[in-house]
């Protein structure tokens, strides 16, 4: 992981989300203390107005809790036996035996595996906004598409955006030579466009 300042005002925070990363943690708890007490330090309040985040893995993404438990279920073993005679053609697009797509599910931070995980990390990043009147943006890749994710205040607060400690975007862009998932999966994604409370301000 890496922090450095980009000049006016802006500065970036690179996550490494690879190195430590297993089935139940993408982060080491005591990595992330140390990096969250680091941005503590380093960030000045007044110097510093804008922190763009890098994540590999979307952190605003549609929930697929649904996905992983038809992917582990029993019940998908023929289907995944037909996808992986080639009887679906690309329709299915590597949910052929289930496990590419599975691996790629687990290190999403919406996994459930990571609920827990991803909760921690949002709360710190607006803790540190709150307390160091900074506008935070994620920038994350790795799931073949361009989408936007938002983090916001309960409207029943009344905060303007523009005033809004949590208020966050997730930018998501991947690389243009990656192939994109198939139709029917990106329609699956953007129909599963809702709005989640993360908490009760959130």
């Amino acid at each position: 992981s890496v922090y450095v300042s980009m000049g006016g005002k802006v500065a970036l925070l690179a996550v490494d989300c690879r190195t430590e990363r297993t089935e139940h943690d993408v982060i080491n708890n005591q990595t992330w203390e140390t990096i969250i007490n680091r941005m503590y330090a380093e960030v000045r309040r007044g110097h510093v107005e804008h922190l763009l985040v890098l994540l590999g893995v979307p952190i605003a993404y549609p929930r697929l809790v649904w996905l992983e438990n038809i992917l582990t279920s029993r019940l998908m073993d023929p289907v995944k036996a037909l996808g992986r005679t080639g009887m679906f053609g690309k329709a299915l697009n590597n949910i052929d035996g289930g496990v590419e797509v599975l691996d790629d599910l687990n290190d999403h931070w919406t996994a459930k595996n990571h609920k827990r995980e991803r909760s921690i990390i949002m709360e710190d990043l607006q803790d540190l906004a709150i307390d160091k009147s900074l506008r935070i943006t994620i920038l994350s890749g790795d799931v073949h598409l361009a989408a936007i994710g938002q983090f916001y205040s309960n409207p029943k607060l009344g905060l303007p955006k523009h005033k809004d400690p949590r208020y966050m975007i997730n930018v998501v862009s991947s690389a243009i030579a990656n192939t994109p998932p198939s139709d029917i999966l990106a329609d699956v994604f953007n129909k599963r466009n809702k709005v989640h409370h993360f908490d009760e301000q959130t």
